[in-house]
């Protein structure tokens, strides 16, 4: 087995040979896959460097822009007053418009300038988890119980994209809320697996630039009644549930899924799994919508156990 030592100059040497986008790249992979403290430690230190070097060369575009437009503000001043020296009076209106034509353009050159050193392609992992955590935020802003979330970011080595995902309180029994990415293009995906539209491999661009939240609809909060929750509504809560908490996706074809509503007036979910004929099938689980609007789950053994797994339905 290859010691941490020698690993890491293995490391080092390939690191050398990359460019600084792959070199970055490779660093972010290796951090989270390592559990060799020493060596994340130093890969930490690594990745700190580059994103320093990146920060002081955007800065460096940013004054050179700057110079760029204050020279030719002095060179259009110089000009100016060379101009009103041989131009009549009556003529001067005109170089007067002028000049509030060319201030407001540099203005806007300046803007441009200023927007375009932001590379959705080449963020840190802090300013990730903002786009995220902006977009995720205005997407439930109804729903106080989903303001409370953690962020993790991973990189996968087939796309070689890097993904986000959206994890509840460490103490909440849920698996997680969602998974963003950002495409080979820059922008923020959001994955369709948890947009409830069925295509659990298809993915759906919810963010085009950096921070911009322009696109993203806010999802409306249902009253809790039970009354306007249908068996059709339960049915499809048990979905998102098991959805939602599963670590991979679900074939509900092999999931049978049945609702009534008891004496309580509450509207119970039996869950059943079939073999594999489809020739019978077992309870394996229940689940209930209480009066206050929140999904329980029980055991199908006993009437008293039960525990609040869902506290809001989406729609």
């Amino acid at each position: 087995m290859v010691n941490s030592k020698e690993h890491l100059n293995h490391l080092l040497e390939e690191l050398s040979q990359k460019n600084n986008k792959d070199k970055k790249y490779m660093i972010q992979f290796e951090i989270a896959n390592t559990t060799d403290e020493t060596i994340k430690s130093v890969l930490q230190e690594m990745l700190a460097d580059l994103e320093q070097a990146e920060k002081k060369k955007k800065i460096r575009l940013s004054i050179v822009g700057v110079l760029i437009i204050v020279m030719a503000g002095l060179v259009f001043s110089i000009k100016k007053n060379e101009t009103k020296k041989t131009i009549p009076s009556s003529d001067r209106a005109v170089v007067n418009t002028q000049k509030s034509t060319s201030i407001v353009a540099s203005k806007e050159s300046k803007t441009t300038t200023e927007s375009s050193l932001i590379d959705e392609k080449q963020l840190t992992t802090d300013q990730i988890k903002q786009w995220v955590g902006a977009v995720w935020e205005k997407r439930f802003e109804n729903f106080p119980d989903l303001q409370d979330y953690r962020l993790t970011i991973r990189s996968d080595e087939k796309d070689r994209l890097v993904y986000i995902d959206v994890l509840p309180p460490e103490d909440k029994q849920v698996d997680k809320y969602c998974v963003f990415r950002v495409n080979e293009n820059g922008q923020l995906e959001i994955s369709g697996y948890y947009l409830g539209k069925g295509d659990v491999t298809g993915w759906e661009v919810i963010s085009d630039k950096y921070m911009d939240t322009t696109n993203v609809e806010v999802k409306n909060k249902i009253s809790k009644q039970t009354q306007q929750i249908t068996t059709s509504e339960a049915e499809t809560w048990v979905k998102d549930y098991l959805s939602s908490s599963a670590t991979e996706p679900i074939n509900f074809e092999d999931i049978g899924l049945q609702s009534e509503t008891d004496n309580e007036g509450m509207i119970r979910v039996s869950l059943y799994t079939w073999n594999l004929a489809h020739t019978y099938k077992t309870l394996s689980s229940v689940f209930r919508v209480t009066k206050d609007g929140k999904l329980e789950q029980g055991s199908p053994y006993s009437e008293n156990e039960w525990h609040v797994v869902s506290d809001e339905f989406i729609r």
